[in-house]
């Protein structure tokens, strides 16, 4: 995407400068008269959340707002209009006004100063800009007027004028509201595909039309080689009135990667996790991948000095502790040589001081991490069957354990010890089920996804986790 000059201002985040481009956008991003830079001064808050077990981004923005005001006058807020949502005062330009159609745009870029003395204090090089560049383009989907300002007393609230805007990635807001005509079966003799093959089709006919979707990466929104076709094939025609994204996921439930580990000379495949990577550049908005879960743990790093190339950077969790007593080892592995890209190590920027840790709660562990016996009939053959032995706890701790686990350093050599999730004895005694039934009795690939792999995903993102608190900062230059 091309840069808005007029909406690029430099701020501070940890004391290191950043480049920040902020502006909304009432059109569709082809005429620069429909730009208007959101000034960070008027800034409250900002929040962005973004997961690997989801796709979609989302977030929401509280703002100074006043669209009554408009060019060359004072705002209510005491400053002048250009420290709002207006480009200029002296060209007369209004405040923005909002489609209310969820077509208006909020554009967001953030890439640190390569220049900035404070990085260089640390000898910080950075040799990847777009490595560490976050580039966003939302669409609004909500808004509200905020009477309680932060901090505002007496009749401020009658003065003051904020707007809190509720957002979401632009691809998600175009399949939701795209409702498309597909199946496996056109042009196609043999009706199945594999699932992977189905969920790429979709997403290129959703998304056909869409800019941001196309450049610079020449095959459209799915970047070939991060994309995989998966073990599973389907026969897939999308219902009436279903939109393009309800089809991407339902297609997307069914998936499961052609990576596979015997398990109680069982086959089980893997589960494949589909997410918006980082642009190719740094003014790209991202590019779709579906890759299996054991590829991000292969390259997290297994011994000690040796860090993956997914391990980009190392944070030090800090804590008051009695002063004769040695502190723990590392956790993780540790490379000796400097290196933005892989183990990037900041002491003075990757203390965490703030964090908590969050388990996965006895109410979840009791009732949906349990067996699931998946039932079926195969009218075909009219045969009913039953699977008890794949679609099991132990099944998937030993899965676990294997292919994800036993990739990561660690101490002791028995990966399924270090498994966090309890299994009490009615889950290993079969007691505590989930029955469930799946359609695909003649396949008994594609009947994994309503078994072993509900159990795989839960297990995977439902187990510990700590959540650290990096930095609280406004989006303000004077900081």
């Amino acid at each position: 995407m091309d840069i808005i000059e007029e909406a690029t201002f430099s701020t501070k985040f940890n004391q290191v400068k950043h480049e920040v481009e902020l502006y909304l956008d009432s059109g569709d991003g082809a005429s620069s008269s429909n730009f208007f830079p959101i000034n960070p001064s008027s800034v409250i808050n900002f929040s962005i959340e973004e997961t690997l077990a989801n796709w979609v981004t989302k977030g929401s923005l509280t703002f100074f707002y006043n669209p009554d005001t408009g060019g060359g006058m004072n705002s209510k807020t005491g400053q002048s209009n250009d420290a709002t949502t207006n480009i200029a005062s002296t060209d007369g330009k209004s405040f923005y006004q909002f489609r209310g159609d969820g077509n208006d745009r909020l554009r967001l870029r953030i890439i640190p100063n390569l220049s900035d003395t404070n990085s260089q204090e640390e000898n910080i090089k950075i040799s990847d800009p777009k490595h560490w560049t976050l580039s966003y383009l939302f669409n609004i989907y909500d808004m509200e007027d905020i009477d309680e300002l932060p901090g505002a007393q007496n009749q401020a609230s009658s003065v003051l004028k904020c707007l809190k805007i509720y957002f979401w990635d632009e691809w998600y807001q175009k399949m939701i509201t795209n409702i498309i005509e597909y199946s496996t079966a056109i042009s196609n003799t043999q009706q199945k595909k594999p699932t992977g093959l189905a969920m790429k089709e979709i997403i290129d006919k959703a998304l056909k039309d869409v800019p941001s979707a196309q450049a610079p990466d020449p095959t459209g929104s799915v970047a070939q080689e991060d994309w995989e076709n998966g073990a599973a094939e389907i026969f897939f025609t999308a219902p009436t009135q279903t939109n393009a994204y309800e089809c991407l996921m339902y297609v997307y439930d069914k998936h499961m990667s052609d990576k596979k580990l015997s398990v109680n000379t069982t086959e089980v495949f893997d589960f494949s996790l589909l997410t918006k990577e980082r642009g190719r550049e740094a003014n790209d908005v991202g590019y779709l991948t579906l890759k299996p879960l054991s590829y991000y743990f292969e390259r997290a790093g297994k011994s000690k000095n040796s860090p993956g190339k997914f391990q980009f950077e190392h944070f030090f969790l800090q804590a008051y502790a009695d002063s004769s007593k040695r502190p723990k080892s590392y956790r993780a592995p540790m490379a000796s040589n400097k290196s933005d890209t892989v183990d990037f190590k900041s002491f003075k920027y990757g203390a965490i001081t703030s964090y908590r840790f969050v388990d996965i709660s006895s109410l979840t562990n009791s009732t949906e991490f349990c067996s699931t016996p998946v039932y079926s009939f195969d009218f075909a053959t009219r045969l009913y069957q039953v699977e008890f032995k794949t679609p099991s706890v132990k099944t998937a701790r030993e899965f676990i354990s294997k292919q994800y686990i036993d990739q990561l350093y660690k101490s002791g050599t028995d990966p399924e010890k270090l498994f966090l999730i309890n299994l009490d004895s009615n889950k290993q005694k079969n007691k505590n089920l989930k029955p469930t039934f799946s359609l695909y009795g003649d396949d008994p690939i594609i009947r994994q996804a309503d078994g072993i792999q509900k159990l795989i995903y839960l297990a995977s993102f439902y187990s510990s986790l700590l959540l650290k608190n990096l930095y609280q900062t406004k989006l303000n230059p004077n900081h």
